[in-house]
């Protein structure tokens, strides 16, 4: 692998006042394993309402499991993110589940020389910005390297 071509290109959808995570709504799609697993358990640990999106179902039930038990709010449809109808399906469950989606992380990950949890503590810093900061998307790289 190349690290200097390796990055990370996340498209974040956040609404105006999104001074705090605390009851945000926010679909995470690649949510069962990786980056997209320690942002929702970072996020879901901050009172964000989760819904959580992979293919992997059993990876999804478990996270929302783990989630819950910390007293977190999580709920998962099976999702192809190639599949434009199973992405519509996945919003019309999160308007119908939670009555709005505030955050949208369309995961997708490539091989990455950082910490999934540090990616995932950069994700919860740009939706705790206040209402007249707009980040609408991060590309992250990695900063340090071996040589």
């Amino acid at each position: 692998m190349d690290i200097n071509r390796s990055y990370l290109y996340l498209l974040l959808n956040i609404e105006v006042n999104m001074s705090e995570i605390q009851n945000k709504v926010v679909i995470i799609t690649g949510a069962s394993s990786g980056l997209g697993e320690a942002t929702a358990r970072r996020l879901g640990d901050s009172g964000a309402k989760l819904m959580l999106a992979a293919r992997r179902e059993d990876r999804l039930k478990e996270l929302v499991a783990a989630i819950a038990k910390l007293g977190g709010t999580a709920t998962y449809q099976v999702t192809d993110v190639a599949d434009c109808a199973q992405m519509e399906a996945l919003a019309q469950k999160t308007l119908s589940t939670y009555g709005r989606i505030d955050v949208l992380i369309n995961n997708e990950f490539y091989e990455i020389a950082i910490d999934a949890d540090a990616i995932a503590r950069a994700i919860a810093y740009a939706i705790e910005q206040p209402g007249d900061v707009d980040v609408n998307e991060m590309i992250i790289r990695p900063t340090r390297q071996e040589l």
